[in-house]
């Protein structure tokens, strides 16, 4: 914070701005921790644990500060808007000026007093939710383990899936699992949850594995229902105090669409091109399914399953 309190005392003090002063300048404060905080959020998705967890938690209020203060800094705000006069910027500098000055009014640098204060305390519950949201997700991953004795219940994985899945077994305290005898542990990690829906003829299990897979953190200690509710709630409180009708009118600022009303009506000229050709892919898929020995209805962990036949026919 040093850094940025410097720049802003040389140019509240009359120090012309620059693309050197000011943007590289700028740029060379933030780096180191928006890098820093850039690898911990990473290893938060990739090697999640309690006391990680505990020292994001204890950070993330000064980093939420911290990336605050910068993009709320009235003379950095007032500088860009110089060099956004200038003549002597390339299209490309032109362009990240016009992107900072647009970032910084979404970000609250024209809000005051009690309204700033209050946009910043959403911002950061809004932080802690959104970190609050993905652990609950990942536990919820985690918790999920089936463990299948069955031949007849893996047949159709793939032999990298099927050693995965016994070496799973194994690191979970059956250590004489093999790929070939089993048993076998399940889980919703991508690299076993893919394959799995891709390949398992097993149709119960792709049911089960399917269902616990698209509810995750929907119901118990980690349901994010409320979590979801109230993130709507805080956008729209933040949406109101930039002067926006909604939170979507705020994402749009920095998007090509424009308005709300023209991605409604991409998105109704999409629906109506695109639905009558799924429409027939899907009964064609269903027919294809059918015709491979399928008495049930197509359901949705079928879909992947029998797209997959088809693609291999």
């Amino acid at each position: 914070r040093q850094g940025l309190a410097d720049l802003e005392a040389d140019l509240e003090g009359g120090a012309e701005p620059t693309w050197a002063s000011v943007v590289e300048r700028l740029e060379t404060i933030r780096a180191p921790l928006e890098y820093a905080w850039g690898v911990v959020g990473h290893l938060m998705g990739v090697k999640n644990s309690e006391p990680l967890r505990e020292a994001h938690q204890k950070a993330q209020p000064e980093v939420v500060k911290a990336m605050s203060s910068y993009s709320q800094s009235k003379a950095v705000y007032t500088a860009f808007n110089a060099l956004a006069s200038q003549q002597d910027l390339d299209d490309a500098q032109r362009r990240v000026v016009e992107k900072q000055l647009k970032d910084m009014v979404l970000a609250g640098v024209g809000l005051d007093g009690p309204e700033q204060t209050k946009f910043n305390e959403l911002k950061l519950e809004l932080a802690e939710l959104s970190t609050k949201f993905s652990n609950h997700v990942l536990d919820d991953t985690k918790a999920f383990k089936k463990k299948v004795t069955s031949p007849d219940e893996v047949k159709g994985f793939p032999d990298s899936l099927k050693a995965a899945t016994a070496a799973a077994a194994a690191a979970a305290g059956d250590e004489d699992a093999t790929a070939s005898e089993g048993p076998w542990l399940i889980t919703l990690d991508m690299p076993v949850y893919v394959p799995l829906m891709q390949n398992a003829e097993h149709r119960p299990l792709r049911e089960e594995v399917y269902r616990a897979f698209t509810t995750r953190a929907g119901s118990g200690e980690n349901d994010n229902s409320a979590i979801v509710g109230r993130v709507l709630e805080l956008r729209q409180e933040m949406a109101e105090l930039l002067g926006k009708a909604c939170y979507a009118e705020v994402s749009l600022e920095s998007k090509m669409a424009g308005t709300v009303g023209a991605v409604t009506d991409l998105i109704e000229q999409l629906r109506e091109a695109a639905h009558p050709a799924a429409a027939r892919e899907l009964e064609d898929l269903r027919v294809f399914a059918e015709e491979g020995g399928q008495e049930e209805s197509l359901a949705l962990w079928d879909l992947t399953f029998w797209a997959e036949r088809r693609r291999e026919a």
